[in-house]
């Protein structure tokens, strides 16, 4: 049985699989960087330094489960993007533990881009559970690529010369942000909230847990006078399939620090206790239905302009359950992998295929 190894160092996920095309994916170990709370991020060079920390430690775990012997080849991410002067120095971890391990096995290392890593392991995960309904037989599809470094709306075939020039796609940008992405929102409002980096997972929560919430929170009158500017004008600006989302961000910190000011203000006048919890609950809501809403238009655009064709949804905020519930509901010929994170399963596949094309 021949086995592959992908090994991924985005810039807070060390990641490192194994797969084989007939059984699937063997291991899959992700150790997410820590952050310091109230960070919003660490530097690069401290990131590397994880990276080859967790990658060691990674690999022992590898070891005792995967015969070495049948690792014929390894997939490694080596860049952001497949896109000239895209470079983040935390790939290079990943690079030269990837080499070391090539080397010392004797087998050939392929690189590639994160973004590819994650349209092969989306890709992958559709066509083994829902062939029925996914046919990627055309090679052409269109991909919403959404984390916290990166959101894009692409449009991707399948390169027929993959085996020569060894890159598996072929991207052009039809849409995304033209600031901050959409993870970064998330993140930038979680980590003022008071949440862990990264923030995705905690907004998603506290926003399933008011939607889910028997009739609307009810809040005093300063405080719903506080909220009322997000109710109204809560808007990320859209402009066809490319949008700005840092001045909606801008109104949402501004909203925190009001409601700073009214929780002292609060105190001072011995007005009881501010709802805090209550209050980032529907904040979070309310980004996410934001979010949601603005994808759901990009969409509808896409689908107006490419017909017919499948539309997958990656990266980390593919991941939240609001996000895929709403899209789900609303929207037809729209997928999502099961493996929206971080991974190393989608550069091991990519290393597996061009192994077998040139063996």
């Amino acid at each position: 049985m021949n086995i592959f190894l992908g090994i991924d160092t985005s810039n807070y996920t060390t990641s490192i699989a194994v797969v084989n095309y007939n059984q699937g994916v063997i291991c899959d170990f992700r150790q997410l960087l820590e952050v310091k709370k109230g960070c919003r991020g660490i530097r690069q060079s401290e990131a590397f330094f994880r990276h080859s920390q967790n990658l060691t430690h990674i690999w022992s775990e590898i070891v005792k489960k995967t015969d070495l012997e049948k690792i014929k080849a390894i997939g490694v991410s080596t860049t952001p993007r497949r896109v000239e002067n895209s470079y983040m120095p935390v790939f290079t971890a990943g690079m030269h533990f990837a080499k070391n391990i090539g080397n010392a096995l004797g087998v050939p290392v392929y690189e590639f881009s994160h973004q590819e890593g994650h349209i092969k392991s989306a890709e992958f995960d559709l066509l083994s559970s829902e062939r029925e309904q996914l046919d990627f037989k055309d090679n052409h599809f269109i991909v919403f690529h959404l984390s916290g470094g990166t959101s894009e709306v692409l449009e991707v075939m399948r390169n027929h010369n993959f085996q020569k020039n060894k890159v598996p796609y072929i991207c052009k940008i039809i849409g995304g942000s033209k600031d901050i992405s959409f993870g970064q929102l998330l993140d930038r409002i979680g980590v003022a909230m008071g949440c862990e980096f990264p923030a995705g997972r905690y907004i998603d929560k506290s926003a399933l847990a008011y939607e889910c919430k028997p009739g609307k929170a009810s809040f005093s009158e300063k405080v719903n006078k506080l909220l009322k500017p997000i109710e109204t004008h809560k808007k990320i600006y859209k402009n066809s399939s490319f949008v700005n989302i840092s001045g909606f961000e801008t109104s949402i910190q501004r909203l925190l620090s009001e409601l700073d000011k009214l929780e002292k203000e609060f105190a001072v006048n011995r007005e009881g206790e501010l709802p805090k919890k209550e209050i980032y609950n529907y904040i979070a809501y309310t980004v996410l239905d934001e979010i949601s809403d603005t994808l759901e238009k990009f969409i509808n655009v896409i689908q107006n302009s490419y017909k017919n064709m499948n539309i997958i949804l990656i990266g980390g905020v593919s991941e939240s359950c609001f996000i895929r519930n709403r899209i789900l509901q609303k929207c037809s010929n729209v997928f999502f992998g099961k493996n929206g994170r971080d991974n190393g399963i989608g550069v091991a596949l990519l290393g597996g295929e061009l192994w077998k094309l040139n063996p």
